[in-house]
């Protein structure tokens, strides 16, 4: 039976993002406007941590979860010395 996760309260005990093909050595700026609240920064620091743990990727060509992992991880970093 489908779930709408949205709705019945419940989340899905499994995350995971597909590894790409291939990590680029480019970089795309984007820019992102976080409300000032204390709870809601916290709450976007957790989001893109979640993204910085290889257990939440899944290796479906040559690129491998640490990698993945290893590119958000410098993300949060640079997030964090930017507040």
């Amino acid at each position: 039976m489908w779930t709408n996760w949205s709705t019945s309260g419940a989340i899905p005990s499994m995350r995971a993002w597909v590894c790409p093909a291939e990590i680029e050595t480019g970089s795309t700026d984007i820019t992102l406007s976080v409300p000032d609240d204390a709870n809601l920064r916290a709450a976007f620091r957790g989001a893109l941590l979640l993204l910085a743990d290889p257990a939440n990727w899944e290796q479906m060509a040559d690129a491998t979860p640490e990698q993945c992992a290893e590119v958000f991880m410098e993300l949060f970093e640079q997030f964090l010395s930017s507040e």
